[in-house]
């Protein structure tokens, strides 16, 4: 099962392509699914709940990077929910991933 997607450009590998998230819209009702969007947020409280270890640690390379990318497009399109609030402050320093942002034209 592939858990954190991320946009269809930022990922290369065939799980990554499959499963990639095309618009900011599908990423939103990706989150408003009534299985999906829960399951997500619990999949976050998991991570959330390993203190004191890096994404790196966790994850290792490159799926640290994809983890920070996932957030970032999921903290934007479920407004800020706390699972994804907890995760870039506790593994990314409150910064989201720059990529992703771009992806989305939230910044220049």
């Amino acid at each position: 099962m592939f858990v954190f997607a991320q946009f269809a450009e930022l990922g290369h590998s065939s799980m990554a392509q499959r499963y990639a998230i095309r618009l900011m819209a599908e990423a939103g009702a990706f989150m408003a699914h009534l299985l999906s969007g829960p399951q997500l947020v619990a999949c976050m409280a998991m991570v959330n709940a390993l203190t004191g270890r890096s994404a790196h640690a966790i994850f290792g390379m490159p799926d640290d990077r994809k983890f920070h990318s996932s957030k970032t497009l999921f903290h934007r399109a479920a407004l800020r929910e706390a699972a994804f609030c907890t995760a870039l402050a506790c593994f990314f320093n409150d910064a989201e991933d720059t990529p992703t942002l771009r992806r989305a034209h939230l910044v220049p």
